[in-house]
């Protein structure tokens, strides 16, 4: 997560939209409900975008399809004791 958006203390819940291509990769993530903070929502398509990697559907004879996945997503900024201490 950001240190911007650690250091806020908020998380929030993203709820996307993506199609996963036939190579596996992912492409027009769209944000379906927001989590109310727009740094949030882009972040989470920009990751979703550059890290998700899936083996693609098929049909029955084998041939790679797209796929449309929805889902939501979860931050949650936890506080680790630890980060007290630390001068930095």
């Amino acid at each position: 997560m950001p240190p911007a958006l650690r250091a806020s203390g908020e998380g929030g819940r993203v709820g996307v939209r993506y199609r996963v291509e036939t190579d596996g990769r992912v492409s027009g993530c769209t944000i379906t409900e927001p989590s109310g903070r727009p740094d949030l929502d882009a972040l989470t398509c920009q990751l979703i975008t550059e890290r998700f990697r899936f083996r693609p559907s098929r049909t029955a004879d084998g041939t790679p399809v797209r796929a449309i996945i929805v889902e939501r997503h979860e931050w949650v900024v936890e506080h680790d004791p630890d980060e007290a201490d630390d001068p930095r």
